[in-house]
């Protein structure tokens, strides 16, 4: 399971940068990864290391998001999306959830002060894939000082 928090984290770096600098996520790169996770956790299913019904929830947020990616009509991309139905291939729903949540707190506390400072205007879109980098982040190293 640690080479699959390892490889997340190599690709979310990596998206990450890409997000920043292009404003889009590498559909090669990240079909890649999500293959090579999801025989991880067929792997990990057959040795009998976690439930089926635990197997495969996290992949629920990122189908949620492909919903409001088409309903905003772009207001969340669907590079997003596909992030998080990568980090569902690794983490259970709860994980996944709370993933979204401190990203999107730590966008919209960065949103904000760049507002304050007045280095963006309301309709300026941001990369997100930088912050759902962070908050994975802090939530990995939070498990592994919870370990000690």
């Amino acid at each position: 399971m640690m080479l699959a928090k390892v490889i997340l984290f190599i690709y979310l770096v990596i998206m990450g940068v890409l997000d920043m600098r292009k404003g889009y996520i590498s559909l090669r790169v990240s079909g890649s990864v999500a293959g090579f996770l999801f025989l991880l956790r067929l792997w990990e299913l057959y040795g009998g290391e976690m439930l089926w019904k635990h197997a495969f929830s996290g992949i629920l947020i990122g189908m949620l998001m492909f919903v409001v990616a088409y309903v905003s009509r772009g207001g969340v991309g669907r590079g997003d999306a596909i992030v998080f139905a990568i980090t569902g291939l690794v983490y259970d729903f709860w994980y996944n959830f709370m993933l979204l949540f401190l990203s999107l707190t730590f966008c919209g506390i960065t949103g904000g002060i760049l507002l304050v400072v007045r280095r963006v205007k309301r309709k300026t879109l941001l990369p997100f894939v930088p912050f759902i980098m962070l908050a994975y982040g802090v939530m990995f190293v939070w498990e592994l000082w919870a370990k000690i």
